[in-house]
């Protein structure tokens, strides 16, 4: 059900989560055994309210407890700290395959402007991103901008 996915996806602390879940879960069985057709209007939109503030009180959670950070990858290129997975030389077999299966994927962005691909950064999303800059810069860039 979409509306529990949403619940499970909330990265709001556990407790939080347990309560949004269980009050979607009973709006989702109230609106099942509701056998009228305006009190089954009306659960929906109280679920898609809830829904929507789930969603909203995420965005708010991100933004405030993490802070959006960037980190500049080179060539006035950002990327979000959030994200990253891992900083890689791109010098071994194995990130070279992950470089080529990504560009087969579609999901490779080159940020190099041409220049030697010095650091591969694999993003949580699958997305693998090249850039000219050694990978201790970009992780030095990314701590200073933490700490």
């Amino acid at each position: 059900m979409k509306t529990i996915a949403i619940a499970e996806r909330c990265y709001f602390p556990f407790y939080n989560r347990v309560i949004a879940l269980a009050i979607i879960l009973s709006l989702v069985l109230i609106q099942q055994q509701l056998s009228s057709s305006k009190a089954r209007i009306e659960s929906d939109k109280m679920v898609r309210m809830l829904e929507i503030a789930v969603a909203k009180s995420v965005s708010n959670y991100r933004s405030l407890k993490m802070g959006i950070q960037f980190v500049n990858v080179g060539f006035g290129n950002i990327v979000s700290t959030q994200r990253i997975v891992a900083i890689v030389s791109p010098d071994s077999a194995p990130i070279k395959r992950h470089i080529n299966e990504a560009k087969e994927r579609g999901q490779s962005i080159d940020g190099t402007y041409g220049r030697r691909t010095r650091a591969v950064l694999i993003m949580d999303s699958g997305h693998v991103i090249l850039s000219a800059i050694q990978p201790e810069t970009i992780a030095g860039r990314a701590q200073g901008e933490k700490g």
